[in-house]
């Protein structure tokens, strides 16, 4: 018997490991057409987005246009906890200048209506000079990383996946993510914020989820292009929320390199790169301040201020390099 109960609790912990939950927005689900907000699952909050079952997609026109699924996981396995939605954008989009397109995260349903900054989440700005999407922080700031943006985005299926690493505290824990463009099979890589990479993780997302509990959100910015048409739309087909990561093996396949010291004077000698390979340095804005292609010489970096920085080469870990 005793076997039997280990065999049981054996197919129960995976099942729990594999736990996710999804909306389609189909007619099966419950979903009838109409306001998101008045139907189940999803806060009254949600009344700017409109049902069509007939698409299984929800969508709106509006500016600041956002959507609260109240489902949530009843426990997290392990230390990860991931949002994932599926999406398109529709119009002309003929902003004058770079637009913020939307906000993708997590929030915690007590502070619903401090907004923004109770919430982790990326946004997806539109830029204007070469038309391009681009995923970035909470603060709007550069992810340290080398693909940045997708092309080619209007009209076609993108992907949005979130995830949240849970630390020993709010300052030890770290979002991740990547937009993917589903048409053309173009991806940005995986960009990271918290852990002592841009900005912090919100304690009341940390203790929420450090609770066994999270909600995922998305929300409209600046969708209309102010040219008097309101011909731009957003619309979401699927979310879901599951256990673990979602955003693919290349997070936990980087290669690590090593500095010859840390803090630093001026000369830094690294080891375990590959001859060529391009070093870029930002600041904890995000802004790029130096780079290098590296020859297997020392780098020189008293020309820096003192301070923290991080040092990004594609392929390898993100280092946080402090100056002297």
């Amino acid at each position: 018997m005793k076997k039997l109960y280990t065999f049981i609790i054996a197919i129960f912990s995976s099942v729990v490991l594999q736990a996710q939950i999804t909306a389609n927005f189909s007619a099966s689900e419950g979903y009838e057409n109409g306001a998101l907000g008045n139907n189940p699952n999803w806060d009254n909050g949600s009344s700017s987005w409109f049902v069509n079952t007939t698409n299984e997609k929800v969508s709106t026109s509006a500016n600041s246009a956002e959507a609260l699924w109240t489902e949530q996981l009843t426990s997290i396995s392990g230390s990860t906890v991931s949002f994932e939605v599926n999406f398109n954008f529709n119009g002309d989009f003929l902003h004058s200048g770079n637009a913020l397109m939307a906000q993708i995260g997590f929030y915690n349903q007590y502070w619903i209506n401090a907004g923004a900054s109770y919430r982790d989440f990326v946004y997806l700005t539109f830029n204007s000079s070469n038309g391009k999407l681009k995923i970035s922080n909470k603060s709007n700031g550069d992810f340290l990383i080398t693909t940045k943006a997708i092309s080619d985005w209007i009209g076609n299926d993108l992907t949005v996946k979130v995830s949240l690493t849970i630390g020993t505290s709010a300052a030890t824990s770290y979002l991740s993510a990547r937009l993917i463009n589903n048409t053309t099979s173009e991806s940005t890589d995986i960009g990271t914020y918290g852990n002592g990479i841009g900005p912090e993780i919100k304690q009341e997302i940390y203790a929420y989820a450090n609770n066994g509990n999270v909600r995922g959100f998305f929300r409209t910015v600046t969708l209309q292009d102010g040219d008097g048409t309101n011909t731009e739309f957003m619309g979401v087909s699927s979310v879901s929320l599951s256990n673990g990561s979602t955003l693919g093996t290349s997070e936990v396949n980087l290669s690590e390199f090593g500095l010859s010291q840390n803090p630093v004077n001026d000369q830094l000698e690294l080891s375990g790169l590959n001859l060529g390979a391009t070093l870029s340095i930002y600041n904890l804005t995000g802004a790029k301040v130096d780079s290098y292609i590296y020859d297997g010489s020392q780098l020189s970096l008293g020309h820096l201020s003192s301070g923290v920085y991080f040092m990004e080469i594609p392929g390898y870990t993100v280092k946080k390099l402090i100056k002297k």
